[in-house]
């Protein structure tokens, strides 16, 4: 292989390593942080609203409904809350990837 096609194939490994890690700490962080809420005014103002479903015009009401709707989990309601969120987000950048980039990846034998 010549230097021209070593130098960007090493410079995606090290992204892709680099990435892998990124990923790997966000996980151990989500996981270790889990079961906390979140001490910010938005918060306080997102669970009032929840309680009462009285918003603002600054404050849309879906959140606060499927904050009300997860309350039923009880004082832990957080933890499906943020695997719900965890699970959009992630089929979100899926989709994202797939509309930008379409089967690209599979066209080259490699699957990511």
């Amino acid at each position: 292989m010549s230097r021209r096609k070593e130098i960007p194939n090493l410079i995606k490994k090290v992204m892709l390593l680099l990435t892998g890690i990124q990923v790997l700490l966000g996980g151990i962080w989500l996981v270790c942080n889990l079961t906390y809420m979140p001490d910010f005014q938005e918060t306080r103002d997102m669970l009032e609203a929840s309680k009462s479903l009285l918003v603002d015009e600054y404050m849309g009401i879906l959140y606060p409904l499927v904050i009300r709707l997860f309350s039923v989990f009880g004082e832990y309601f957080c933890v499906p809350l943020y695997i719900l969120q965890v699970g959009v987000a992630v089929w979100s950048y899926h989709y994202l990837l797939r509309s930008i980039f379409g089967n690209r990846f599979e066209k080259s034998g490699k699957k990511y």
